[in-house]
């Protein structure tokens, strides 16, 4: 079991090799888990304000995650290194073919990386 979390767990995802889970929680942290052994491998942080959500790239070597500000940060798990940052949209997902990145905003606008 997984208990390092200090605030609700919000939004939960698995790498496509399934043995990385990454977990945002409601402290503004994503921690990286690695799923087999359940040990933490990382804290994602720098957030002012609550992600609302996260997405991995089906290569599961990047994780996107978006913040209630509209803010996007691509993440290199590897490293836990920032990749890039994106603003004005506040969810995201990535395609099953790892081409295409697409976010919304608060204002009703879809956009296809």
């Amino acid at each position: 079991m997984i208990t390092q979390h200090l605030a609700a767990v919000n939004t939960l995802a698995i790498t496509p090799n399934n043995q990385i889970l990454i977990i945002w929680s409601r402290d503004n942290t994503i921690k990286i888990w690695n799923l087999q052994t359940g040990e933490l491998i990382r804290t994602l942080t720098g957030y002012l304000t609550a992600i609302s959500s996260v997405s991995i790239h089906p290569d599961g070597k990047t994780l996107a995650s978006s913040s209630k500000d509209g803010i996007i940060t691509l993440w290199n798990l590897q490293s836990s290194g920032i990749l890039e940052h994106f603003s004005g949209f506040s969810t995201l997902a990535f395609s099953a073919d790892a081409k295409t990145l697409v976010s919304g905003g608060k204002n009703g606008r879809i956009k296809i990386w």
